[in-house]
């Protein structure tokens, strides 16, 4: 799976849950409607503005980290492991895991699809903040009009 198949992916999941368990249970009380709205809004103009904004912002989020994990030297403790499939903590640093940071941060050249490379090779942040989800839905950041 592509590093920006994985986010579209997990975005989509963590939005549809959290407009489930926090915003239709709300509404509804467990009464009938809840699987209709829950439809309703998938197909919505606002659930395409609301997974678009989630997207973006971890794209951001990410770039911003890698870019200062290579500026500052930092190795990241994270990394994607491709033969679980699974987020994986790096607890015990090898030489072959330094060699790689070296070489990533030696020609990282700001971008999103260099990211995507290191994806390939292993390692990247993949941390989704829910902080997000209630920017959407808490501080109505979208429906603020920003200068």
């Amino acid at each position: 799976m592509s590093l920006k198949a994985f986010i579209t992916t997990e975005s989509a999941i963590k939005l549809n849950y959290y407009y489930e368990e926090y915003v239709i249970k709300g509404l509804f009380l467990g009464r009938l409607g809840e699987a209709e709205a829950m439809v309703e809004y998938c197909g919505s103009d606002e659930y395409n503005l609301h997974l678009t904004y989630l997207i973006e912002t971890w794209i951001s989020n990410m770039e911003s980290q890698f870019y200062r994990s290579m500026k500052d030297g930092i190795e990241m403790d994270w990394y994607f492991n491709l033969n679980t499939n699974e987020l994986d903590f790096l607890e015990d640093k090898t030489e072959e895991t330094s060699a790689k940071f070296i070489q990533w941060r030696d020609n990282y050249d700001g971008t999103f699809e260099y990211i995507c490379k290191c994806y390939e090779d292993g390692c990247v942040y993949l941390e989704f903040n829910d902080e997000w989800l209630y920017d959407i839905f808490e501080r109505n950041i979208l429906s603020i009009g920003l200068k």
